[in-house]
């Protein structure tokens, strides 16, 4: 029965778009063996929702205290290795936040978690933007636990499954020393 709930429990993560004219959401995955990855997960599960002000300026997403004073880090301290990201990879530092939209390597951050589709974002990101001005977007990050409902009307149906199939066993078993 554990093993049923832990299969069908999915958390989702999305990063939504609510202009008042679209409401539009992308759905994320986050890297839970990463610092910033739990953190963030920890936040979302907790709040449910985090907003933010990110800047669209050079290709990618950013989100720091420059930007917007609801700035929160991920991280404790900075990381020291080199990655290398792809297209909507987010990326975490002690100082910003970062959802990329191009291929490239990079010091002292961590790669967080992923957009599925980056793709959908970034043109939209692109249609908004006046030439030569930083676009600043409001956006907030989402937990939604959409299968929590579901997980117990299954749970119930494997129970009372579980009662009448053991119910069966247990006559057939009478029957036969019975017989």
């Amino acid at each position: 029965m554990c093993l049923f709930h832990l299969v069908a429990n999915e958390e989702k993560f999305f990063l939504r778009y609510d202009d008042g004219k679209q409401n539009v959401k992308w759905e994320f995955k986050l890297d839970l063996g990463t610092e910033g990855g739990k953190t963030l997960y920890n936040r979302l599960t907790k709040n449910k929702t985090i907003k933010s002000t990110m800047v669209w300026n050079m290709n990618q997403l950013t989100w720091s205290p420059e930007n917007d004073s609801n700035f929160l880090s991920f991280l404790e301290t900075d990381p020291s290795k080199k990655i290398t990201f792809d297209a909507g990879d987010m990326l975490a530092s002690l100082y910003n936040f970062i959802i990329s939209s191009y291929h490239s390597e990079s010091n002292y951050q961590q790669i967080i978690g992923n957009l599925i589709e980056p793709n959908n974002l970034f043109d939209m990101l692109k249609e908004l933007k006046i030439e030569g001005k930083a676009l600043f977007i409001n956006l907030e990050f989402v937990y939604e636990p959409d299968n929590a409902p579901k997980i117990a009307e299954l749970n119930k149906k494997i129970i009372i499954i579980f009662i009448i199939g053991l119910s069966i066993l247990i006559v057939i078993f009478i029957i036969k020393f019975i017989v």
